[in-house]
């Protein structure tokens, strides 16, 4: 049965599923919320039985439309609950979720009083080229023509589930397995209807502070967070910090300097990728995106540090799910659990 708090949770169990899955579906349980897990690959018989008593529904589905495909199909199937709903979560599978000392997701979002909140957003800030970060300047404003909460995580209060836009939405969105249209129908389209829509928004990670917080920083905590840069795919951006570590020493301009190219990386990357070593140790933010573990040699190795630094019962579960990712795209990497002192 569901309630007035439903959770629709997207997963993607390749090798079956994962603790961590159960670990997710149990939070939002405990927050209150009626669970309807969404799967985008078939589920074993021993899956289905696992998440049962834990789920108010179990939807599988093709592989079709990344988790806007997903979150389209659970929310036309609790479309007829929509008059008694009052908070409705989207989440997916692409983060581990929540990590140890972390802030509430729920509660923050409660403290936030919007409309509709996202974990994190994008393309709120103007980034310059790798190598004229010099001339970058932190000015966050969500009026940017693609400005979008990230769709791992958001959470729509009354004010929109009782707009019928919102439904309107999610029936005339056309699904495709283009990545950039996903994003740009799915993230950039919501998130800018509802805008438009007046609602008011927001987010758990407060981008408007997030300048002046790293420019208070020390010198030696700077030269940690360019190192801890995490740059998927961006083969100038990761030049540029090579060029940067290597040709930079702490002279009278190097602090300024740093800050900049730290702030213009952030820009560039999203601030979801490019810190988590700053989002979750300082600003307690309860997700950590796994797809760093494949796409570069340096983004493995900081997801792993911060994995490493979970409680130990915790960071050997992360590990061994962390080692099957890595492994499945072929890393020569040694085992990750060992590396982890019980």
């Amino acid at each position: 049965m569901l309630g007035s708090k439903i959770a629709i949770f997207l997963i993607y169990p390749k090798w079956a599923l994962k603790p961590s899955h159960l670990r997710s579906i149990s939070y939002l349980e405990e927050k209150g919320f009626s669970v309807v897990v969404v799967s985008n690959l078939a589920l074993s018989r021993s899956d289905i039985d696992l998440l049962l008593p834990k789920t108010a529904c179990i939807i599988e589905r093709p592989n079709i439309g990344y988790d806007f495909g997903g979150y389209q199909d659970a929310i036309r199937h609790i479309a007829g609950s929509r008059g008694a709903l009052d908070q409705l979560v989207l989440l997916n599978d692409s983060t581990w979720f929540p990590i140890a000392s972390s802030r509430d997701w729920i509660d923050s979002v409660s403290l936030l009083g919007v409309d509709f909140a996202g974990a994190a957003s994008n393309l709120g800030l103007a980034p310059v080229p790798p190598n004229e970060f010099h001339s970058f300047l932190w000015s966050y404003a969500t009026d940017r023509p693609h400005f979008h909460y990230c769709s791992y995580a958001l959470s729509f209060g009354k004010n929109v589930l009782r707009d019928d836009a919102f439904w309107a939405f999610w029936d005339r969105l056309q699904i495709t397995n283009d990545k950039v249209q996903t994003v740009r129908r799915g993230e950039v389209g919501l998130s800018q209807l509802l805008i438009s829509r007046g609602h008011s928004h927001g987010t758990m990670l407060a981008m408007d502070g997030i300048g002046d917080h790293i420019e208070t920083m020390s010198d030696d905590r700077l030269l940690e967070l360019v190192r801890a840069l995490i740059i998927p795919q961006e083969p100038e951006l990761s030049a540029a910090r090579t060029a940067f570590l290597a040709n930079s020493p702490k002279s009278a301009d190097w602090r300024t300097d740093a800050v900049k190219f730290i702030l213009n990386a952030i820009a560039r990357t999203g601030i979801s990728y490019a810190l988590p070593e700053y989002t979750t140790r300082e600003l307690g933010f309860p997700f950590l995106k796994k797809s760093p573990l494949v796409l570069d040699y340096e983004g493995r190795q900081e997801t792993l540090r911060i994995l490493r630094n979970q409680p130990a019962t915790l960071a050997v579960e992360l590990l061994a799910e962390a080692e099957q990712i890595v492994g499945a795209k072929g890393q020569n990497e040694s085992s990750l659990i060992a590396q982890v002192a019980v």
